[in-house]
């Protein structure tokens, strides 16, 4: 306790102990280190601080501080800075009291500091917003392979326009509640790219147990409640989130908000998206409705592992209108125990709905090119059944006899062109009488308290709907609850449920189906309920997620047994294993046995090769200019190209296509394996990307390829390009996983001159512009024509660009003569000064 009137502290020791037997520190220092306003350029190396009372390194407007190597323990803050052109970067930041650094600087950096155990006390941090990571003020800034752990409240706290990339951050909120992994405000030009989130423990000691909000509320990215202008989110990852992914809040002046190619791995909620918040930000005026943002949503995979957790929610708050919030496409909604996994709320009209993604699609003409997850699963199996069928005619083998209900105007028929030799048919023609029909089956049986129940029934409809189901007991026939009762959906694609209820009653009971008018039409068949005794499945024995948060690639294994399916479409055997690079990450799903069709772990092989056309052969690194220009495909455009695939239209993942250095990728190039006989028939065939450092890697970023149809071990290897000559090796593959490296000489390769050489490199012959086996100057069919043609005859010195096979050296530019034309390399490749020379692929 702190008497201020006499200036003394004292002390109650723990225990009653007696303090003259304890050694008693005291903290009288104010800072570690002050950086004074107009110095300039101090290194702060290797030291540790302890106890200061604000904090270790005090930078109080000083410019181009280094503070690097150190360890900020038992401090309020770690770091304090309201400095210019700053590092703070290789330092350990643990046990503050308040937020481990709070950044009020411009173009500064923070990187590869480790920051845990951050005000961890309650009530012993700052008074008002507080208990960070990282809060990060000012313009320019950049937070950048921090690792968090074990953070009070949010980890890094940032805004304006700075950049906030692969940080790994894990068990935030752990005082405070209602915050993010990463959260920002007031910003114009931020990037949050690359990181890792996971494990938000949405402390509860600071929430009043009476509110509505006493709950978990861990979020991965948080869009704040003030201005955030032209701002992306992408590439990130988030798992295991208790409470939303990411949490899209807007005010009236939002615009330009790109989120990308995230993924977020079993929360809560995965999107949630609203405009709560317009009332509160710049531009705010009653009635604070805005009709449409410009928001993009695309290429982000959302997968959901509760039958409870949702893939997107919407808030609409000020208009029964509702918000268009932008561009959705190309996204993946995976939700294996949910198929209803998009929820809108208008708080304004209390109006709410539950969607499948193709009646989303159908009703909100959203998400064009999105996909959801082929599994329906439940969260209970069935251990042993305890009773025969209790409905009674289910099969609707040859009447629909009794199953009926209200409004009387509905129609309900047995037809033989649906489903299973003969099914029900069940239409509400109007809604004069009600607006849905409540159907039932005919003869009662029993239920008893606390027991469980399956059913199964299969379902289909001509057209994307919904209706109620659940069991009606008897004695509930004037109420209108149902137990166990849950939306599910129909559509054109047949349903085979299986669904589980626990009966809260001991009673007879029925089966009720409601639909609404406007959803006319269902089909139904093979229905069956019964007594059983049930298990909880975990999921995460059959849905797992790899996530690589270092700076180098990593390797991982597959869940042994059985196979596996990535979200890309590869199968591979349990037990197998792939390389992740740098913070990107993997979902794999287990398949029941009779889908399993490969073992891919005995299927593998790899592969280098140097694409001459983009090539220095200074450096032995290709250009990526493709890439960076914006014109390489995200979807292999081999087939297109009459090319038969093993793995047809596959997609390039986000984190492969914006690698950078030496993982950045090329182009596609085809990996084919060819028998060992007389004629090297075809075995089989997969589209590849090549990176600038030669390694050849599936669509998902992994070098290890495996094909589905075939082993790899005695098959020759080849390796072809649009617009190279391709090349084979000259001895079968010796072993499984062998990795064949075209790029050195002393890879034996099949044929004469099938490479072009330098030194001891080799690199696939340029300049195949029309994609037959031969480079030819002049003549018919010759190579050179089709480059002239495509910038146009009568003017040689105009230029293409784009992704074309006239792009010899792959620099996204067709010229025919000046400066790195495409021409010159065909005529160099054929021998330079004989133009009618030729040369010859030599695969066979």
């Amino acid at each position: 306790f702190y008497e201020p009137s006499s200036g003394q502290l004292y002390l109650w020791a723990p225990n009653n102990a007696n303090p003259n037997s304890l050694t008693v520190e005291a903290s009288v220092h104010y800072s570690g280190v002050n950086c004074y306003p107009g110095r300039s350029y101090g290194v702060i190396r290797d030291l540790n601080f302890k106890h200061q009372r604000y904090a270790g390194v005090h930078n109080g407007s000083a410019s181009y501080v280094t503070v690097t190597g150190c360890t900020m323990e038992d401090v309020y803050h770690g770091i304090r800075s309201y400095g210019f052109y700053d590092n703070y970067s290789g330092n350990i930041i643990r046990r503050t009291y308040a937020s481990g650094c709070i950044l009020i600087d411009q173009n500064s950096l923070f990187e590869n500091n480790v920051v845990t155990d951050i005000a961890l006390t309650v009530g012993m941090g700052e008074t008002s917003w507080g208990y960070f990571g990282v809060r990060a003020i000012g313009t320019g800034n950049i937070i950048r392979g921090n690792r968090f752990d074990n953070i009070g409240y949010t980890a890094i706290e940032a805004g304006q326009n700075q950049l906030v990339e692969k940080n790994a951050i894990s068990n935030y909120t752990v005082t405070l509640n209602d915050g993010g992994g990463i959260n920002f405000d007031n910003a114009n030009g931020l990037i949050v790219q690359d990181n890792v989130i996971r494990d938000p423990i949405g402390g509860l000691d600071g929430s009043a147990t009476n509110m509505p909000h006493y709950q978990h509320l861990g979020v991965g990215i948080y869009f704040g409640n003030t201005s955030i202008v032209n701002t992306t989110v992408q590439r990130n990852h988030l798992y295991h989130i208790l409470g939303v992914g990411i949490n899209v809040d807007h005010c009236m002046n939002s615009t330009n908000l790109r989120i990308k190619d995230n993924t977020i791995f079993n929360a809560g909620i995965g999107m949630s998206i609203s405009d709560y918040s317009n009332n509160n930000g710049p531009n705010a005026v009653p009635p604070y409705h805005v009709p449409s943002y410009n928001d993009e949503f695309t290429g982000n995979t959302i997968y959901a592992l509760g039958k409870d957790n949702l893939c997107l929610r919407f808030y609409n708050c000020y208009s029964a209108n509702v918000v268009d919030f932008g561009t959705f496409a190309n996204n993946k909604y995976y939700a294996p125990y949910n198929e209803l996994c998009i929820f809108t709320h208008n708080l304004f009209n209390t109006v709410q709905k539950y969607y499948t993604l193709e009646k989303w699609q159908v009703e909100r003409g959203e998400d064009a090119g999105s996909s959801r997850s082929p599994m329906r699963q439940t969260e209970l199996a069935t251990t042993s059944e305890l009773s025969g069928n209790l409905v009674i005619n289910g099969d609707f083998a040859s009447n629909v006899t009794g199953w009926g209900g209200w409004p009387t105007n509905a129609q309900v028929t047995r037809i033989t062109t649906n489903l299973d030799n003969g099914c029900l048919k069940a239409y509400l023609p109007n809604p004069s009488i009600a607006s849905g029909f409540a159907m039932r089956n005919p003869d009662w049986f029993s239920i008893t308290n606390g027991q469980w129940y399956r059913m199964r029934l299969s379902l289909q409809a001509p057209a994307e709907g919904l209706m109620k189901l659940g069991l009606k007991a008897q004695s509930t026939l004037s109420d209108p609850y149902a137990i166990g009762e849950r939306f599910i959906p129909f559509g054109t694609e047949r349903r085979d449920l299986e669904i589980y209820f626990q009966s809260n009653i001991t009673d007879v009971a029925q089966i009720r189906l409601i639909n609404e008018f406007t959803e006319p039409t269902y089909y139904l068949d093979n229905v069956d309920v019964r007594r059983v005794s049930v298990q909880t499945v975990d999921p995460l024995t059959l849905h797992s997620y790899f996530v690589n948060d270092q700076s180098t690639a990593q390797s991982f294994t597959v869940p042994t047994g059985g196979c596996w399916k990535d979200l890309a479409g590869n199968q591979v055997a349990g037990g197998s294993s792939f390389t992740l690079q740098p913070y990107t990450s993997r979902i794999f799903y287990k398949l029941p046995d009779s889908q399993c069709t490969t073992q891919p772990s005995t299927y593998t092989v790899g592969a280098k090769v140097f694409l001459a056309g983009a090539l220095n052969w200074t450096t032995y690194l290709m250009r990526d200019d493709l890439r960076t220009g914006g014109y390489l495909p995200a979807t292999e455009p081999l087939t297109a190209q009459g090319w038969t695939m093993e793995n047809p239209g596959a997609v390039a993942s986000a984190a492969v296509l914006s690698a950078t250095g030496s993982n950045a990728v090329v182009d596609w190039v085809i990996v084919e394996l060819k028998n060992n006989n007389s004629g090297y028939t075809l075995a089989a065939r997969k589209a590849c990307l090549v990176r600038v450092d030669g390694t050849v890697i599936t669509p998902e970023g992994d070098p290890v390829i495996g094909f589905n149809s075939t082993t790899t071990a005695g098959k020759y290897l080849v390796i072809h390009h649009r617009n190279h000559l391709g090349v084979m090796s000259a001895a079968p593959i010796a072993t499984n996983g062998q990795v064949i490296d075209f790029t050195l000489t002393s890879t034996a390769v099949y044929g004469t001159d099938a490479m072009q050489s330098n030194g001891t490199r080799r690199a696939l012959w340029a300049g195949n512009t029309n994609s037959d086996i031969i480079l030819k100057y002049t003549g018919p069919e010759n190579d050179r024509d089709p480059v002239l043609t495509i910038v146009g005859s009568t003017v040689p010195t105009s230029s293409v660009t784009g992704y074309r096979r006239e792009d010899v050296n792959l620099d996204g530019v067709v010229k025919y003569i000046g400066t790195n034309n495409d021409r010159d390399p065909i005529l160099t490749n054929i021998g330079g000064t004989v133009p009618t020379n030729t040369k010859t692929q030599q695969v066979p």
